[in-house]
């Protein structure tokens, strides 16, 4: 199996959980919806943009090695994308990434994401995506880590998206277009879930998609000043919403908290939500 189909086919074996605060999670339960944000506002401040550079420097590499072995059309989209500098990424970077570890209880994670003691995570499987990914064609991607991992993920994507190149010219009118369009996106998912290997311990896997013209995208305040994000259903309107369960976060009061989401769960998606799938974090952290 290539590369790119590798990270594309990667099933969790177990439940994958968003980690948020109570706002987030109040708003996860009543809208139904997971946020996903442009990929340029995550906690990675090299986020995307070390997958480009890995990509320039073997556009540089292949440049020098064999120019008189590629194609004058691929040898100048290659030198045009080698030349551009990093700022022409923050602005047109349109990768939106909804988050998710396969840590139900981490206490680097909550530090991280739920400040204060006010941290739940919502543990999901990922038959509770299915909805989601079918109507907005986000896919579920697994991080990539490791330095000679990425090297490979992004040769074997210009690869590929050269050989969707080259089939698309015997195609023709918006079929080729299509073509191009469909293989971009699919090599950009697997390019989004490079990482930097210092967050290797939060075992990420992350919904990558793209908003195009959609209307979907909206903004709200952020680390940054304003966040661009778009709304993800996870069901059908009216419809029960797929998780499995809650995780409180460590707090003074758990059992309190607890008691608390069960019965917001209860007056949200019936009563007869079980409190057994509300659960206290095992960390005994104080804040």
């Amino acid at each position: 199996m290539d590369p790119i189909s590798k990270v594309l086919r990667s099933r969790p074996t177990g439940l994958l959980y968003h980690y948020t605060d109570a706002k987030g999670l109040i708003g996860v339960i009543e809208s139904r919806q997971l946020w996903a944000s442009n990929v340029m506002h995550l906690n990675d401040a090299s986020e995307f943009v070390q997958a480009v550079r890995i990509m320039r420097a073997e556009i540089a590499q292949r440049l020098r090695d064999d120019p008189s072995g590629l194609d004058p059309e691929w040898c100048g989209l290659l030198s045009e994308m080698e030349s551009e500098d990093d700022e022409s990424y923050y602005r047109t970077s349109r990768p939106f990434v909804a988050s998710f570890s396969e840590n139900e209880d981490q206490l680097s994670q909550w530090r991280a994401y739920c400040p204060n003691g006010n941290g739940f995570a919502i543990g999901f499987s990922y038959s509770d995506l299915a909805y989601l990914m079918k109507i907005t064609g986000f896919r579920l991607v697994k991080c990539v880590y490791g330095p000679d991992e990425q090297s490979i993920l992004v040769r074997a994507s210009m690869a590929y998206f050269d050989r969707m190149r080259q089939r698309s010219r015997s195609i023709k009118g918006f079929k080729a277009l299509g073509l191009l369009l469909s293989s971009g996106a699919k090599a950009g998912a697997a390019l989004a879930g490079i990482k930097n290997e210092g967050f290797v311990e939060e075992k990420e896997w992350r919904l990558v998609g793209d908003t195009g013209a959609q209307a979907r995208l909206k903004h709200r305040p952020g680390r940054f000043g304003v966040l661009p994000y778009c709304e993800l259903p996870l069901c059908v309107s009216g419809e029960k919403m797929p998780f499995h369960h809650v995780v409180v976060g460590p707090n003074v009061e758990p059992r309190i908290t607890k008691n608390a989401v069960w019965k917001m769960l209860q007056e949200t998606l019936g009563a007869d939500f079980e409190l057994s799938r509300v659960v206290i974090s095992r960390i005994p952290f104080r804040y």
